[in-house]
């Protein structure tokens, strides 16, 4: 802060005068002199002072104009020093006195205007401020009771310091004591009135005015306004101070002189505690400014001298360099954060302004959407009115519709009588005859094709049945070992003349032994090779199960598709009647409207005849079509019947091949 007030030594100097100028000054009148004295007169104004007489009888001592007086009944009365906006306005009926146009100065106050809805609070300090000065606002939140209660415990605090007792709220009634809230809270007229005229004794106002019961609203508000309280105190608020509408409002504005009696008693103990602080500043501003006149300096003084002064401030005054030190940190903040602010206040005037202009451009898009929403309704209102014609036009239409239909039923009445030719009949039967004919190959394909699987079915039992029998056969005939009965008789008889005495008989039982072994050996080796083919012939047989279930299911699935091409084919066969009855009919349709054409003339009515022309080429169009359709029809049953022959033929003969390969392999 110290850095800003040394940098220019013309500001410094400024400064300076005016610091000296309001130490030396009474404090009263310092605060009344920042201030206008209301609207004065050009001629000699109106000098206010600050007895008991001046507040009401103002107007009164008011000095008169020099200037004459003249009445002209055609003249509207001009004001010259009135800052009222009918002084300014030129007369309305400029007669032939030529001191028509001249200003006259009021010759007495000019009641301001006030609108209804601000009558109830024309005694508000901010109505009465000046014009084209802006009025401090109140940054304290009276509303907030914590704020009420920091405010009364500050009016006590300094109260009591003071050494006034709380026999002030009584008149005298009550025992003396300290004062504490309660008693500011209980606060009456009286009370307040003696508050006041002990607080403006201690701002200054010593002898000056005396404020009773009878005038104190006036004075307190007239005095309030002089001294430019920037909050909000009426005549209500006065009236009764202790009301909990009222009391937020008045201890606000106590607190306020409290706030000015000790910023008066701050300057009284600076200028007595030490007298050497305004000579450091002149010491110190007196040797920048000299040295800037010797040109030793060009700006703002050297650094140095300027942290010597700060030294000095701060060993006269105690101040720590960390004091000092956050309190330039604290400046740096404030000014980052104005700038912040002005830079937001930037935006939002920018903002503002855009704004403004969306405004204007939706003002503008609304009238044309106005004239649009115009255009449209006379548009809906001239399409109503062709909807009407339309309407109108319909009825007609549809009356024609009618007479039409009439005319057309009887032209098919007289088309249905006549005949078709004999060239159109004949194609047609042979069509038929064709249709016909290839569903009958169809229905002998698939009685060929079932009757083979029937004998496929019969020749699978045959061979089945044959293999069982050549099985039983095989069984019966490898089960008994015949080879061997004759080779056991001739041992028996062996063993039967067996004869142990017998040289030979060693030799002769050796013999039977190796027979006995050898017989043996070869009937386990039999048995085990029977074993083996029984096996062998066991997974055979599962083998041509498996087989058969498998042909027995394509069997069923031939079967099945067989069934359904069936029954596509009765389907079909179905449609083909149908299509042929559609036929006969559209033939019998096209023969009666030929035989009408010829029996009509066409001189009767050309239009009839065209339209049985069209009809006729339409028919032809149409039997040509279904032909078209019929024909591709027939060739893709076929094609699907030649495809189903064909994949069953195959299948069949593969089964067939298998079967024989089998029989074969067993035989």
């Amino acid at each position: 802060m110290i850095d800003d007030i040394c940098s220019n030594p013309v500001i410094v100097w400024l400064s300076l005068f005016i610091f000296i100028h309001l130490i030396t000054m009474d404090p009263l009148t310092r605060m009344r002199n920042k201030f206008s004295m209301g609207r004065r007169s050009s001629v000699d104004p109106v000098r206010i002072q600050m007895d008991e007489s001046s507040f009401l009888n103002t107007a009164d001592k008011r000095n008169k104009s020099g200037i004459p007086k003249f009445v002209n009944s055609t003249t509207r009365k001009r004001r010259s020093s009135s800052c009222d906006r009918q002084a300014w306005r030129p007369a309305k009926n400029q007669g032939a006195n030529n001191l028509a146009g001249l200003l006259f100065t009021p010759q007495h106050a000019v009641t301001p205007r006030v609108s209804l809805s601000a009558r109830a609070a024309k005694d508000c300090i901010s109505q009465l401020s000046c014009k084209g000065k802006p009025g401090r606002k109140d940054q304290r939140n009276i509303s907030d009771k914590s704020v009420q209660l920091a405010l009364c415990r500050h009016v006590c605090s300094y109260l009591n310091n003071v050494g006034l007792d709380a026999d002030i709220f009584t008149g005298g009634k009550a025992p003396a004591g300290p004062i504490d809230p309660l008693n500011m809270k209980n606060i009456d007229k009286n009370a307040f009135i003696n508050l006041f005229n002990f607080l403006f004794k201690e701002i200054g106002g010593k002898g000056r005015i005396e404020v009773n019961s009878s005038n104190y609203t006036e004075k307190i508000l007239f005095t309030a306004k002089k001294l430019s309280y920037p909050g909000i105190i009426n005549k209500s608020h006065l009236q009764t101070p202790n009301y909990p509408q009222s009391w937020p409002y008045i201890i606000a504005f106590l607190a306020w002189m409290v706030d000015l009696a000790l910023a008066e008693k701050f300057y009284e103990n600076v200028i007595n505690d030490d007298s050497n602080v305004l000579s450091i500043f002149l010491n110190f501003h007196l040797a920048s400014y000299s040295a800037f006149n010797r040109k030793e300096i060009a700006g703002p003084p050297p650094q140095e001298d300027i942290d010597n002064l700060q030294k000095l401030f701060c060993e006269m005054h105690g101040v720590p360099e960390e004091l000092m030190q956050r309190l330039r940190n604290s400046r740096d903040k404030i000014k980052s954060q104005l700038e912040a602010e002005l830079a937001n206040e930037k935006e939002l005037e920018d903002g503002q302004h855009n704004k403004k202009q969306q405004i204007r451009q939706l003002s503008k898009e609304i009238e044309e959407f106005t004239e649009r929403i115009k255009t449209v309704r006379m548009k809906t209102e001239s399409l109503s009115k062709e909807r009407e014609d339309v309407s109108r036009g319909k009825e007609v239409l549809l009356a024609k519709l009618c007479e039409l239909r009439e005319e057309k039923s009887k032209l098919a009445m007289a088309c249905s009588q006549q005949k078709m030719s004999k060239t159109e009949w004949d194609t047609l039967a042979s069509k038929k005859r064709e249709l016909v004919e290839d569903i009958r190959m169809i229905s002998e394909v698939s009685s060929n094709i079932k009757k083979t699987l029937d004998e496929t079915d019969l020749k699978i039992t045959s061979k089945k049945n044959k293999l069982n029998k050549q099985w039983m056969e095989f069984v019966n005939k490898t089960i008994p070992i015949q080879p061997y009965n004759v080779t056991i008789q001739h041992l028996l008889d062996q063993i039967e003349s067996f004869n142990p005495l017998n040289s030979d008989a060693i030799q002769c039982f050796k013999d039977i032994e190796d027979a006995l072994q050898h017989g043996l050996t070869e009937i386990i080796a039999n048995v085990s090779h029977l074993n083996n083919q029984a096996r062998c012939l066991q997974d055979e047989q599962h083998e041509w199960s498996l087989k058969r279930k498998e042909l027995q299911k394509e069997a069923e699935l031939l079967e099945k598709n067989f069934e359904e091409r069936k029954n596509k084919l009765v389907i079909m066969k179905e449609d083909f009647i149908m299509k042929m009855d559609e036929l006969n009919r559209i033939k019998v349709e096209i023969e009666a409207e030929t035989k009408m054409i010829n029996e009509q003339p066409m001189r009767d009515n050309k239009e009839v005849l065209e339209e049985l022309k069209a009809m006729k080429i339409k028919k032809t169009e149409d039997l040509v079509k279904f032909k078209k359709e019929s024909e591709d029809y027939f060739k893709m049953m076929m094609e699907e019947a030649t495809a189903f022959y064909n994949t069953n033929h195959e299948k069949i003969e593969s089964f067939k091949k298998e079967v024989q390969v089998l029989l074969e392999s067993k035989c």
